[in-house]
């Protein structure tokens, strides 16, 4: 495998290599140091033309191969750089990396595995959507201080006017915030997480509302989490969201900017006047959030759930296997294909040449006109590269600025 590997790389550096040779590779990873090959294939294949063509089995097999090693860590920094690698997991992938960082309770790992699928606005699955909200409640739960890298190199920036250092970038970022892929602040991916799986897949219970206020909270949208709010008082639904959600989107409140108090104190306001007419319209449950999350989580509950999910990914295997096979076979066709092209215009070389020897004499006065041609042309060619630039002086106008000095 490692020549094999070695084969790719070459092989992606003259645009030859082909997306079905990266799955056989990815599939048959039988040791850690070909991880490192794995991860150079992966952003060295993903500058090529053929990186559209990469097939479905080999984002799995990538999740499958750093996860029998160990490496989450590696992965995670692979799955979330999508531009340079090019692998986008299924659900299938996302749960089995999901549960590993569960049962290791690293909860910061799991909630940045579900923030992968919120970029693609995909919840819809009712495996992971279970295991991606309890991930992002534990860690919501928990927050933790984060280095903060890029505000300290623009301090150094600041400081330095003076020193402008220019650095090669690999390309440049539009000045443009979409609010959705160039977020990179943790608190604001898990709360834009949050509000997204209350709001597609909770939807119209009252775990959907109430992680949808605090998604609203954490990803600092007073606004849209007070809309919610006032939504809830029009409609019917008793109990419509939990009292904690309420209590951790006001404690959300307290990250607003103090210059601009007027509008902290209107918000502030219009939250505890919609707090207190929904509990006095007996729309809020003081049952605890964190027993009703992990009720989600059951492994009765989960067990449910598993066996659909280990037939349609079995169904899966089966195709995967049936589609690497056609593809290897097409590539062998066309290896051959173009292996019998040059065999053919080897032959038709060899033929040429010895007619040309065969006929030398019928055809010899042509081939003098020919090579006369050739020498007069290499003649031209050297006389014009060689010839003076500037034309000599004329030898009466040389005498007389010699006399007149």
């Amino acid at each position: 495998m490692d020549a094999f590997g070695v084969d790719i790389i070459k092989n992606c550096r003259t645009g030859r290599a082909t997306a079905v040779d990266v799955d056989i590779f990815a599939n048959n990873i039988t040791d850690p140091v070909q991880l490192y090959d794995l991860e150079n294939i992966l952003s060295k294949f993903r500058r090529t033309k053929h990186t559209i063509y990469t097939m479905d089995s080999t984002h799995y097999a990538v999740v499958r191969a750093f996860l029998e090693f160990k490496q989450e860590d590696r992965l995670l920094e692979i799955l979330e750089n999508r531009l340079l690698y090019g692998i986008f997991p299924d659900y299938y992938s996302m749960n089995m990396l999901l549960d590993r960082y569960i049962e290791d309770k690293n909860y910061r790992d799991a909630a940045r595995v579900a923030s992968l699928m919120m970029l693609q606005e995909d919840f819809e699955h009712p495996l992971f959507s279970r295991l991606a909200l309890y991930a992002c409640h534990m860690d919501s739960g928990n927050p933790k201080d984060e280095p903060v890298v890029e505000a300290i190199d623009e301090q150094e920036d600041e400081d330095d006017d003076d020193d402008v250092i220019i650095k090669r970038v690999g390309w440049i970022k539009n000045p443009y915030f979409d609010d959705h892929f160039d977020l990179k602040d943790h608190q604001l991916k898990l709360g834009k997480t949050l509000m997204m799986l209350g709001r597609l897949y909770f939807n119209d219970s009252i775990v959907g509302h109430s992680y949808e206020l605090i998604g609203w909270g954490l990803y600092k949208k007073w606004d849209q989490g007070l809309e919610l709010l006032e939504q809830l008082l029009n409609s019917e639904e008793k109990p419509a969201i939990f009292q904690e959600a309420l209590e951790r989107f006001q404690a959300a409140l307290d990250c607003i900017e103090e210059d601009d108090k007027g509008t902290k104190i209107d918000i502030v306001e219009r939250f505890t006047e919609a707090s207190k007419k929904l509990s006095g319209a007996g729309k809020v449950s003081d049952e605890d959030l964190n027993a009703c999350v992990e009720k989600l989580v059951e492994k009765d509950t989960l067990h449910k759930l598993e066996p659909a999910d280990i037939a349609a990914q079995q169904e899966l295997f089966i195709q995967w296997e049936e589609a690497r096979k056609a593809k290897l076979e097409q590539q062998i066709e066309e290896y051959m294909k173009q292996e019998r092209i040059r065999v053919i215009r080897s032959k038709k070389e060899y033929i040429t040449k010895r007619e040309e020897l065969f006929s030398f004499f019928d055809s010899e006065d042509r081939i003098k006109i020919v090579l006369d041609e050739e020498r007069q042309r290499v003649e031209r060619k050297l006389r014009h590269r060689f010839q003076k630039k500037r034309p000599e002086a004329d030898e009466f106008d040389l005498a007389d600025r010699l006399g007149k000095v």
